[in-house]
């Protein structure tokens, strides 16, 4: 979980807005646990009424199996 959080609040890390939801998502993918290639996506809570960001949840995307990753 720890490794999700750091990766997904990561300096080169890209803001994403969409209507449901405010993130930041890191484009450079990281190996997990399971040996998947996964881009990390913190979901903030983030409301225009309460503007302090929240770390709501973090959700590993875009999971590559080993044998597919690129080389």
């Amino acid at each position: 979980m720890l490794q999700m959080i750091s990766s997904a609040l990561a300096e080169h890390s890209v803001a994403v807005a969409h209507p449901k939801m405010t993130g930041l998502l890191n484009e450079t993918r990281r190996i997990d646990a399971y040996g998947s290639s996964v881009k990390d996506l913190a979901v903030l809570e983030l409301y225009s009424k309460r503007p302090k960001a929240e770390l709501y949840s973090v959700i590993p995307k875009g999971d590559r199996k080993p044998n597919t990753i690129p080389k």
